[in-house]
Protein backbone atom coordinates (compact mmCIF):
# COMPACT_ATOMS: atom_id res chain seq x y z
CA UNK A 1 0.00 0.00 0.00
CA UNK A 2 1.42 3.50 -1.08
CA UNK A 3 1.43 6.54 1.20
CA UNK A 4 -1.10 8.82 0.56
CA UNK A 5 1.09 11.51 -0.27
CA UNK A 6 2.62 9.64 -3.62
CA UNK A 7 -0.71 7.69 -3.99
CA UNK A 8 -2.32 9.07 -7.51
CA UNK A 9 -4.69 6.11 -8.16
CA UNK A 10 -7.50 6.86 -10.61
CA UNK A 11 -8.46 3.35 -11.81
CA UNK A 12 -11.81 3.04 -13.49
CA UNK A 13 -14.37 0.38 -13.15
CA UNK A 14 -14.23 -1.61 -16.80
CA UNK A 15 -18.25 -2.26 -17.70
CA UNK A 16 -19.06 -4.75 -20.33
CA UNK A 17 -22.44 -4.95 -21.48
CA UNK A 18 -24.60 -7.68 -23.74
CA UNK A 19 -27.61 -6.51 -25.98
CA UNK A 20 -26.96 -2.91 -26.26
CA UNK A 21 -26.43 -2.46 -29.53
CA UNK A 22 -28.70 0.40 -29.31
CA UNK A 23 -26.15 2.23 -26.91
CA UNK A 24 -22.93 1.40 -28.50
CA UNK A 25 -23.17 5.42 -29.81
CA UNK A 26 -23.86 7.23 -27.36
CA UNK A 27 -21.68 5.06 -24.94
CA UNK A 28 -18.67 5.91 -27.12
CA UNK A 29 -19.36 9.60 -26.94
CA UNK A 30 -19.88 9.79 -23.43
CA UNK A 31 -16.03 8.78 -22.74
CA UNK A 32 -14.87 10.87 -25.39
CA UNK A 33 -11.91 13.48 -24.26
CA UNK A 34 -13.66 16.77 -25.67
CA UNK A 35 -11.01 17.06 -28.19
CA UNK A 36 -12.21 13.99 -29.56
CA UNK A 37 -16.00 14.64 -29.32
CA UNK A 38 -15.68 17.42 -30.94
CA UNK A 39 -15.50 15.20 -34.06
CA UNK A 40 -18.81 14.22 -33.55
CA UNK A 41 -20.00 17.63 -34.16
CA UNK A 42 -20.95 20.35 -37.38
CA UNK A 43 -17.56 22.32 -37.63
CA UNK A 44 -19.32 24.65 -40.17
CA UNK A 45 -20.89 27.32 -37.72
CA UNK A 46 -17.93 26.91 -35.55
CA UNK A 47 -15.15 27.68 -38.27
CA UNK A 48 -17.21 29.41 -40.86
CA UNK A 49 -16.03 26.46 -43.58
CA UNK A 50 -18.49 25.30 -46.13
CA UNK A 51 -21.10 22.04 -45.03
CA UNK A 52 -18.69 20.15 -47.84
CA UNK A 53 -15.45 20.62 -46.46
CA UNK A 54 -16.67 20.34 -43.00
CA UNK A 55 -17.90 16.94 -43.72
CA UNK A 56 -15.26 15.91 -45.27
CA UNK A 57 -12.74 16.97 -42.64
CA UNK A 58 -14.93 15.10 -39.57
CA UNK A 59 -14.94 12.29 -41.57
CA UNK A 60 -11.34 12.29 -41.78
CA UNK A 61 -10.86 12.97 -37.83
CA UNK A 62 -13.40 9.97 -37.07
CA UNK A 63 -11.24 7.51 -38.92
CA UNK A 64 -8.22 8.66 -37.07
CA UNK A 65 -10.59 8.03 -33.53
CA UNK A 66 -11.37 4.91 -34.42
CA UNK A 67 -8.51 2.20 -34.22
CA UNK A 68 -8.48 -1.47 -34.66
CA UNK A 69 -9.25 -2.76 -31.03
CA UNK A 70 -10.74 -6.57 -31.79
CA UNK A 71 -7.44 -7.64 -30.95
CA UNK A 72 -7.55 -6.86 -27.08
CA UNK A 73 -10.59 -8.86 -27.03
CA UNK A 74 -9.53 -12.07 -28.27
CA UNK A 75 -6.96 -15.05 -26.99
CA UNK A 76 -5.86 -16.02 -23.96
CA UNK A 77 -4.57 -13.82 -20.85
CA UNK A 78 -0.52 -13.57 -20.37
CA UNK A 79 0.03 -16.60 -18.29
CA UNK A 80 1.96 -14.53 -15.86
CA UNK A 81 -1.23 -12.80 -15.46
CA UNK A 82 -4.06 -15.03 -14.71
CA UNK A 83 -4.02 -14.75 -11.22
CA UNK A 84 -4.32 -11.02 -11.37
CA UNK A 85 -7.14 -8.93 -9.82
CA UNK A 86 -8.70 -5.60 -10.87
CA UNK A 87 -8.85 -4.97 -6.95
CA UNK A 88 -9.42 -1.28 -6.49
CA UNK A 89 -9.59 2.07 -6.83
CA UNK A 90 -8.42 4.96 -4.60
CA UNK A 91 -10.67 8.30 -4.15
CA UNK A 92 -9.82 10.70 -1.16
CA UNK A 93 -12.34 11.58 0.64
CA UNK A 94 -13.00 14.72 3.11
CA UNK A 95 -14.94 12.75 5.96
CA UNK A 96 -14.87 8.86 6.26
CA UNK A 97 -18.23 8.95 8.40
CA UNK A 98 -20.15 10.54 5.38
CA UNK A 99 -18.58 8.36 2.26
CA UNK A 100 -19.09 5.49 4.36
CA UNK A 101 -22.52 5.97 5.11
CA UNK A 102 -23.14 6.85 0.83
CA UNK A 103 -20.90 3.60 0.05
CA UNK A 104 -22.57 1.66 2.32
CA UNK A 105 -26.30 2.71 3.48
CA UNK A 106 -27.06 4.15 0.24
CA UNK A 107 -25.20 1.98 -2.13
CA UNK A 108 -25.42 -1.08 -0.45
CA UNK A 109 -21.58 -2.19 -0.45
CA UNK A 110 -19.41 -3.40 3.15
CA UNK A 111 -16.65 -1.90 4.71
CA UNK A 112 -14.52 -5.06 3.86
CA UNK A 113 -11.16 -3.49 5.88
CA UNK A 114 -9.65 -0.57 7.07
CA UNK A 115 -6.32 0.06 8.36
CA UNK A 116 -5.66 3.69 10.36
CA UNK A 117 -1.97 4.99 10.20
CA UNK A 118 -1.67 7.87 12.37
CA UNK A 119 2.32 8.04 12.22
CA UNK A 120 1.66 9.29 8.41
CA UNK A 121 -2.02 10.97 9.21
CA UNK A 122 -4.26 9.28 7.26
CA UNK A 123 -6.85 6.04 7.60
CA UNK A 124 -8.12 3.82 4.57
CA UNK A 125 -11.64 2.10 3.83
CA UNK A 126 -11.82 -0.71 1.36
CA UNK A 127 -15.95 -0.95 0.81
CA UNK A 128 -17.35 -3.54 -1.96
CA UNK A 129 -20.69 -4.81 -2.87
CA UNK A 130 -20.20 -8.01 -0.82
CA UNK A 131 -22.72 -9.29 1.81
CA UNK A 132 -21.22 -9.29 5.33
CA UNK A 133 -21.75 -12.64 6.18
CA UNK A 134 -18.40 -13.61 3.78
CA UNK A 135 -16.20 -10.74 5.76
CA UNK A 136 -13.95 -12.83 8.22
CA UNK A 137 -14.48 -10.96 10.97
CA UNK A 138 -12.61 -11.08 14.61
CA UNK A 139 -9.82 -8.79 16.26
CA UNK A 140 -7.07 -11.27 16.66
CA UNK A 141 -3.88 -11.43 14.35
CA UNK A 142 -5.18 -14.52 12.60
CA UNK A 143 -8.66 -13.14 11.73
CA UNK A 144 -6.82 -9.89 10.58
CA UNK A 145 -4.51 -11.84 7.81
CA UNK A 146 -7.60 -13.82 6.22
CA UNK A 147 -9.86 -10.51 6.25
CA UNK A 148 -6.58 -9.04 4.28
CA UNK A 149 -6.48 -11.99 1.80
CA UNK A 150 -10.22 -11.68 1.44
CA UNK A 151 -9.92 -8.31 0.61
CA UNK A 152 -6.75 -8.24 -1.69
CA UNK A 153 -8.62 -10.79 -3.65
CA UNK A 154 -11.97 -9.35 -3.99
CA UNK A 155 -12.43 -7.46 -7.16
CA UNK A 156 -13.70 -4.20 -7.71
CA UNK A 157 -13.40 -2.62 -3.82
CA UNK A 158 -13.23 1.20 -4.21
CA UNK A 159 -10.42 2.55 -1.05
CA UNK A 160 -11.19 5.85 0.35
CA UNK A 161 -8.25 7.63 1.77
CA UNK A 162 -9.02 9.91 4.93
CA UNK A 163 -6.10 12.74 5.67
CA UNK A 164 -6.69 13.64 9.14
CA UNK A 165 -8.17 16.84 9.39
CA UNK A 166 -9.62 17.39 5.87
CA UNK A 167 -13.51 17.49 7.85
CA UNK A 168 -12.70 20.38 9.78
CA UNK A 169 -12.04 22.13 6.27
CA UNK A 170 -14.43 24.78 4.45
CA UNK A 171 -16.29 23.57 1.47
CA UNK A 172 -14.90 20.87 -1.11
CA UNK A 173 -11.16 20.14 -0.21
CA UNK A 174 -10.56 17.46 -3.52
CA UNK A 175 -10.85 18.51 -7.34
CA UNK A 176 -12.93 15.80 -8.70
CA UNK A 177 -11.47 16.11 -12.02
CA UNK A 178 -14.43 16.68 -13.75
CA UNK A 179 -14.08 20.52 -14.85
CA UNK A 180 -13.68 21.25 -11.47
CA UNK A 181 -11.82 24.23 -10.24
CA UNK A 182 -10.91 22.77 -6.26
CA UNK A 183 -7.27 23.73 -5.79
CA UNK A 184 -6.52 26.24 -8.35
CA UNK A 185 -4.90 29.08 -7.45
CA UNK A 186 -7.05 31.04 -9.96
CA UNK A 187 -10.40 29.61 -10.09
CA UNK A 188 -10.24 27.95 -13.54
CA UNK A 189 -11.66 24.61 -13.87
CA UNK A 190 -8.78 22.24 -14.25
CA UNK A 191 -9.83 19.17 -17.11
CA UNK A 192 -8.93 16.11 -15.40
CA UNK A 193 -8.01 12.93 -16.31
CA UNK A 194 -10.86 11.01 -13.66
CA UNK A 195 -14.32 10.85 -14.63
CA UNK A 196 -16.43 8.78 -12.54
CA UNK A 197 -16.78 5.01 -11.17
CA UNK A 198 -19.53 3.60 -11.80
CA UNK A 199 -22.34 0.11 -10.59
CA UNK A 200 -24.93 -1.18 -12.70
CA UNK A 201 -28.19 -2.10 -11.38
CA UNK A 202 -31.61 -4.69 -12.58
CA UNK A 203 -34.13 -1.03 -13.09
CA UNK A 204 -32.05 2.51 -13.38
CA UNK A 205 -35.33 4.05 -13.05
CA UNK A 206 -36.42 2.14 -9.64
CA UNK A 207 -32.91 2.61 -8.28
CA UNK A 208 -33.15 6.62 -9.09
CA UNK A 209 -36.66 6.51 -7.01
CA UNK A 210 -34.71 5.04 -3.72
CA UNK A 211 -31.84 7.52 -4.27
CA UNK A 212 -33.82 10.54 -4.58
CA UNK A 213 -36.01 9.25 -1.70
CA UNK A 214 -32.39 9.28 0.63
CA UNK A 215 -31.31 12.85 -0.61
CA UNK A 216 -29.07 11.78 -3.12
CA UNK A 217 -27.36 14.73 -5.30
CA UNK A 218 -27.45 13.72 -8.62
CA UNK A 219 -25.46 15.13 -11.71
CA UNK A 220 -28.17 13.08 -14.38
CA UNK A 221 -31.43 11.67 -13.90
CA UNK A 222 -32.56 8.99 -16.26
CA UNK A 223 -34.41 11.23 -18.46
CA UNK A 224 -32.23 14.46 -18.38
CA UNK A 225 -30.35 15.33 -21.11
CA UNK A 226 -29.80 13.58 -24.64
CA UNK A 227 -28.35 9.72 -23.45
CA UNK A 228 -31.91 7.88 -21.77
CA UNK A 229 -31.49 5.26 -19.29
CA UNK A 230 -28.57 6.10 -17.47
CA UNK A 231 -27.65 8.15 -14.24
CA UNK A 232 -25.25 10.16 -12.14
CA UNK A 233 -25.25 10.24 -8.79
CA UNK A 234 -22.50 12.69 -6.87
CA UNK A 235 -21.04 11.12 -3.69
CA UNK A 236 -20.07 13.31 -0.45
CA UNK A 237 -17.21 14.74 -2.43
CA UNK A 238 -18.73 15.39 -5.53
CA UNK A 239 -17.10 12.14 -7.70
CA UNK A 240 -19.59 10.67 -10.15
CA UNK A 241 -21.49 7.47 -10.03
CA UNK A 242 -22.94 6.65 -12.98
CA UNK A 243 -26.08 3.84 -12.81
CA UNK A 244 -26.16 1.69 -15.71
CA UNK A 245 -29.03 -1.56 -15.91
CA UNK A 246 -27.47 -4.77 -15.74
CA UNK A 247 -29.44 -5.72 -19.26
CA UNK A 248 -30.65 -3.65 -21.78
CA UNK A 249 -31.15 0.07 -22.02
CA UNK A 250 -34.74 0.82 -21.52
CA UNK A 251 -36.37 3.81 -21.33
CA UNK A 252 -39.52 4.80 -19.08
CA UNK A 253 -41.62 7.76 -20.39
CA UNK A 254 -41.13 9.54 -16.89
CA UNK A 255 -38.09 9.60 -14.19
CA UNK A 256 -37.53 10.51 -10.14
CA UNK A 257 -37.53 13.83 -11.32
CA UNK A 258 -40.84 13.82 -13.48
CA UNK A 259 -38.82 14.54 -16.42
CA UNK A 260 -40.18 12.75 -19.34
CA UNK A 261 -38.62 10.97 -21.77
CA UNK A 262 -38.94 12.86 -24.73
CA UNK A 263 -38.75 16.03 -22.90
CA UNK A 264 -35.40 15.88 -21.19
CA UNK A 265 -33.63 18.28 -23.29
CA UNK A 266 -29.55 17.88 -24.63
CA UNK A 267 -28.50 20.36 -21.63
CA UNK A 268 -27.27 17.61 -19.91
CA UNK A 269 -23.05 18.26 -20.25
CA UNK A 270 -21.91 14.89 -19.95
CA UNK A 271 -18.81 13.99 -17.57
CA UNK A 272 -16.37 13.25 -20.61
CA UNK A 273 -15.82 17.27 -20.58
Amino acid sequence: MRRVSTSALAAIFGLLFTNASSFTTAFSSHHLRSSQRRVFQSTSTRFNMSSSSAAANTQDQQKQYQPDVSQFMTGDRPAETKDYVMQQTMLRVKDPLKSLHFYCSVLGFKLVMYSEFPQWGFNVYFVAPVDSVHIPQGDDETAKAARWKYCMNLPGCIELTYNYGTEQEDGQVYNTGNADSTGTTNGEKVKGGFGHIGITVPDVYEACERFQQMGVEFHKTPNSGGMKGLAFLKDPDGYLVEVLPQGPMIQKPVDCAGIEANNGGEGYKDNSK
